[in-house]
């Protein structure tokens, strides 16, 4: 798989999902992801969201390098119903997480 678009359509069908299937779930045309996976739109903007849908690391989507998969960090949460999220839900959590991860990091250095 060299391209963008072939390690798309390929993790797409090994998770027996349509074009149709991922991008409701993504959220964008079934036109989109068939641009995507084409090779008409080399970079997308939706990759962060395509991969969590997948359930594979944004990284390898784009270039083909490193690990396949991401150790997904919630557990009873699929990427799908993450991927779902409305963007504001997922900033909410992104900032959660940081001030939890700050106030980790300052304990420790109290301690």
């Amino acid at each position: 798989m060299t391209t963008i678009g072939d390690r798309i359509r390929e993790t797409r069908k090994q998770r027996d999902m349509t074009q149709g299937d991922l991008a409701k779930k993504v959220g964008v045309s079934q036109g989109t992801i068939g641009h995507i996976e084409a090779g008409r739109n080399d970079s997308s903007r939706y990759l962060v969201q395509i991969a969590a849908v997948l359930g594979v690391r944004p990284e390898w989507l784009e270039s083909g390098k490193g690990d396949t998969f991401s150790a997904w960090p919630f557990p009873g949460i699929t990427p799908e119903q993450y991927a779902a999220l409305p963007e504001s839900d997922k900033e909410d959590i992104l900032a959660i997480v940081r001030l939890k991860v700050a106030r980790s990091e300052a304990d420790r250095k109290t301690a």
